[in-house]
């Protein structure tokens, strides 16, 4: 089945380069003719584990950086991805098999949970419950997701004829799960058992295969495919380009010979680099793409505009690392917060914009606007007064503000207007 037409023209409409004006580099990290490896997970303790595909019966790790290449336990029937729960346990799908394996934090190997024929692509969330996907056997006619608890308990968590041997699974920060479909590029969302819900798709014609392996990162899900396509998507599932295999869509899409079969990805935390597993020169290959998140103040009020919240907090956020009193990017920084509703994280923001003579009456008009959203009328009127007796703002723009409207009921805005038409305009 090909994706909904809807959805086809969706994604059309909305693929876009990643980060216009960044530039998206791709290096390898390690390469071995000894190895081969399917799922990668960036796990708790630091390290990247690599699941030693469908006819593999090993898993390896590495530090990011490519040290320290070493098999973490051998024997498993064709493992396919790997998650670590908070204790440090090591949790394996086997393809071949019917079960999950479990590595202790001291190495040994145990027969964790059971499952039907074919458990592929693994999640975990804050409460260490496994989410796996069955692709079923190699003709994939699975079309479930398990939850399976801390203590080995199984359940169908979902089950579905829309899910076509799903194997790309992850969890984002907000406890939804995103699951895969491995044939045709649709990506599902939950949000609890049994509910299923179309969420973006990655059309083939432009994807170039199916739909690998998935991860969620800071706000970002990424999605690698099997030719060599890798996307980012947003909380609204928005399809961006990252960066492609062979000729490039577009001139503002980088590409790259490294991404050959791309298959395993992990993100790592901060979102700026994904590491992939791919096939250069007949050696199978780590590679990693750095520079994903854009550092601009041009991307990050592009990135408001469109409203993509969170990835406009990362940009002006690393702006005032490197500038902490940027009056810009404090302001940028904090219309985010206004409209992601946390308004008194907002004022000192709006203080610091202040302090530009071009962003005074507007960062003013905010900090007014944040204690009336978070409904303190009495420092919504001390902003107010402070702002009228410095000439931050004028009692001619307070009441042609439509926004102020809730304060206008208030005796004290006649007060305060009363006092302000004894003294000149300023």
């Amino acid at each position: 089945m090909q994706c909904h037409r809807k959805w086809i023209l969706f994604a059309l409409a909305s693929l876009l380069p990643a980060s216009t004006g960044t530039t998206q580099t791709a290096e390898i990290v390690a390469r071995s003719h000894e190895f081969q490896f399917d799922g990668i997970d960036f796990a708790r303790d630091g390290f990247l584990y690599f699941s030693g595909d469908w006819d593999g019966s090993e898993i390896f790790r590495c530090k990011p950086n490519g040290d320290q290449l070493e098999i973490v336990a051998t024997g498993l029937e064709g493992p396919i991805h790997s998650v670590m729960d908070s204790k440090g346990n090591l949790f394996i799908s086997n393809f071949q098999s019917t079960h999950i394996s479990k590595i202790s934090p001291d190495g040994k190997v145990s027969r964790f949970a059971e499952s039907p024929l074919g458990p592929a692509g693994m999640a975990i969330d804050r409460h260490d419950h496994l989410f796996v996907t069955i692709f079923g056997s190699v003709q994939g006619e699975g079309q479930s997701v398990l939850r399976i608890t801390p203590e080995g308990q199984v359940e169908t968590y979902l089950d579905s004829p829309d899910l076509e041997a799903p194997v790309g699974i992850a969890i984002d920060n907000q406890n939804i799960l995103y699951v895969a479909n491995g044939r045709d590029g649709r990506i599902f969302r939950s949000t609890e058992a049994g509910s299923l819900e179309l969420f973006s798709c990655v059309p083939l014609s432009l994807g170039r295969g199916s739909v690998r392996h998935m991860d969620w990162a800071n706000g970002t899900l990424f999605v690698s495919t099997g030719a060599g396509a890798v996307f980012r998507i947003d909380r609204r599932g928005v399809v961006q380009y990252i960066m492609v295999y062979g000729s490039s869509p577009s001139s503002d899409v980088p590409s790259s010979p490294l991404l050959m079969e791309c298959n395993g990805l992990a993100a790592a935390p901060d979102g700026e680099t994904l590491y992939l597993g791919t096939l250069v020169e007949g050696k199978r290959t780590l590679i990693k793409i750095q520079n994903l998140v854009p550092k601009t103040r041009r991307h990050g009020w592009g990135a408001l505009r469109s409203g993509q919240l969170e990835l406009a907090g990362q940009v002006f956020e690393s702006l005032l690392e490197a500038e902490p009193a940027n009056p810009q990017d404090s302001f940028g920084l904090a219309l985010v917060r206004l409209r992601t509703e946390q308004f008194v994280e907002a004022v000192p923001l709006l203080k610091t914009a202040a302090s530009n003579p071009k962003l005074r009456n507007k960062a003013w008009h905010g900090i007014m606007m944040a204690y009336l959203l978070a409904g303190d009328l009495d420092l919504a009127f001390a902003a107010m007064e402070e702002a009228l007796q410095k000439g931050h703002t004028q009692r001619n723009f307070l009441r042609g503000d439509r926004d102020l409207k809730p304060l206008r009921s208030d005796p004290r805005w006649q007060d305060l207007m009363q006092e302000e038409s004894t003294k000149p305009d300023k």
